[in-house]
């Protein structure tokens, strides 16, 4: 598979030849192409566009979190092509576990780790967990979360049941 700014295409590795790239599970004729004209989703043969859009996260419910030029905001596509969610705040970044992963922020604090804040959103667009984690991490049926100098476990409402400062193990 090759991501060009003129769309997605499957790339025969003998011949050099594209052809738009098809999604390879037969019983899902959902996929989208992201390029420089915008995001094309195409289900079943039919084609929709969104030239506004950068970038694209598949949810299993047959729905699409499409993030807007500047990754700024996002939003969400229904089955039927049209916005069921949104907008929101921040970058639709993946979707697993079951939730929406969203880039809303980036932290002051260096640590040779990853300094964006997440947001975590199920794949309706309900919020699940405020941008003021580093990393969430679902953890049969709580979370397994860090911030800037604590890190813990929060219960299916967002209440601490442990948390535990790691500002000692930051690097200087």
């Amino acid at each position: 598979v090759l991501d060009t700014a003129e769309g997605t295409f499957a790339l025969d590795p003998k011949t050099g030849a594209q052809t738009p790239w098809e999604n390879p599970d037969s019983s899902q004729r959902t996929y989208s192409s992201q390029g420089a004209g915008g995001v094309v989703i195409y289900r079943d043969g039919e084609a929709q566009s969104f030239p506004d859009a950068a970038y694209a996260v598949y949810l299993e419910n047959g729905s699409f979190a499409l993030t807007n030029r500047g990754g700024e905001t996002w939003f969400i596509v229904g089955p039927d092509n049209r916005t069921a969610a949104g907008p929101f705040d921040g970058q639709a970044d993946e979707y697993r576990d079951g939730y929406i992963y969203v880039r809303a922020g980036t932290s002051t604090i260096r640590d040779g780790t990853d300094s964006s804040y997440w947001t975590l959103y199920d794949r309706d667009g309900n919020r699940v967990l405020p941008e003021v984690y580093r990393e969430i991490r679902p953890f049969e049926g709580y979370y397994l979360v860090r911030q800037d100098t604590y890190a813990g476990l929060l219960d299916e409402k967002g209440n601490w049941i442990i948390k535990v400062p790691i500002l000692d193990y930051l690097n200087d």
